[in-house]
């Protein structure tokens, strides 16, 4: 990859998250939008809808606003405050392995719930500090910094299964479903697929291979 190239996980649609959208949906956010590969085709496959993206890297913004309604080109929080002064309100909102990258993750999803309308829905992907890698590199007295992953070096704050429900829970959001990716190799590999019957039966490998959690959340 360019040394320059965007990360490709920060620009593919994600399907992962996709899936657990559950209903129709009018305004959506996209707080990390990147290029708004995710919320365009989430347009695309409903016909339509109104999609304001978030996106701090400017070159990825401008591919965005090609594809979204809105893009605001800043801070994640500086954003959302910005959106929630403006008295908006949207029924869907995805999150896509942002909220580790920000200083302050409690008072943007508290944000974000401020943006919710009653019935809304927040898709959240994040990744698993706890992933057996991570205790690994540990007991060789290291942490292992990578350019993507679990371990991505822009990483700020860090999150296991555990956490998610005192995190959602204390922002005002109730976790209504979660579903687990896991890997034996962190980076997509074919290994992964061809060891998933085995992981699947072993509690301790189900646990400790856990690579990302994603929920979808509504308002409490």
């Amino acid at each position: 990859m360019p040394v320059n190239a965007p990360n490709p996980s920060y620009i593919q649609v994600r399907q992962d998250m996709m899936d657990l959208v559950s209903r129709p949906w009018t305004r959506l956010l996209d707080v990390g939008c990147a290029q708004g590969a995710t919320a365009s085709a989430l347009r695309d496959a409903q016909g339509q809808g109104t999609v304001c993206g978030i996106e701090l890297d400017e070159s990825l913004a401008t591919l965005a606003k090609e594809r979204l309604d809105e893009v605001l080109v800043m801070d994640a929080v500086e954003a959302l405050e910005t959106l929630v002064s403006r008295g908006e309100k949207f029924d869907l909102v995805l999150c896509g392995d942002v909220l580790e990258h920000l200083t302050d993750p409690w008072k943007a999803l508290s944000l974000i719930r401020e943006l919710c309308t009653p019935e809304a829905e927040v898709v959240i992907s994040l990744p698993n500090v706890a992933h057996y890698s991570t205790m690994i590199a540990l007991l060789r007295q290291r942490w292992p910094y990578e350019d993507r992953g679990v371990h991505d070096r822009t990483h700020l704050r860090w999150f296991a299964p555990k956490n998610l429900n005192e995190l959602y829970e204390g922002a005002g959001f109730k976790e209504e479903k979660r579903k687990l990716t896991r890997r034996i190799i962190e980076r997509p590999h074919p290994l992964n697929k061809k060891f998933e019957p085995i992981v699947s039966v072993i509690p301790i490998l189900r646990s400790l291979t856990i690579f990302q959690c994603q929920s979808r959340l509504r308002p409490r």
